[in-house]
């Protein structure tokens, strides 16, 4: 049996579900993270009043923090240990704006 988390996603115009869904399997050079808090931020809010058209339903939260719970191959295992607490931002950097052009790490793009 295929193990599962759960999700919040945003399912219809001011509406959200919790569900249960399959967890996605361990992929080659990438680290799976047991979140354990995510922030919501305004393009989450955009699609949650459906000012933003995302498909749903909408499974947000691209700022979170959480402990590696398993990692693919060709990651080093040392260096990226389960267990270890981290934080992630699944965005990148857009490549045009000031911060971007400055070579600065502080990009933070407007989403859709």
């Amino acid at each position: 049996m295929k193990e599962t988390m759960k999700v919040v996603a945003i399912v219809d115009d001011h509406k959200v579900e919790a569900k249960q869904v399959a967890m996605p399997g361990i992929e080659t050079g990438k680290i799976t993270v047991k979140i354990n808090a995510c922030a919501l931020c305004t393009w989450e809010q955009r699609i949650f009043i459906r000012e933003s058209k995302m498909p749903l339903p909408f499974v947000g939260g691209h700022e979170l923090v959480g402990e590696i719970y398993a990692v693919g191959e060709g990651i080093e295992s040392e260096k990226y240990p389960v267990g270890q607490k981290v934080v992630v931002r699944l965005i990148g950097a857009c490549g045009t704006c000031y911060y971007c052009r400055r070579g600065s790490k502080i990009c933070a793009p407007r989403a859709m």
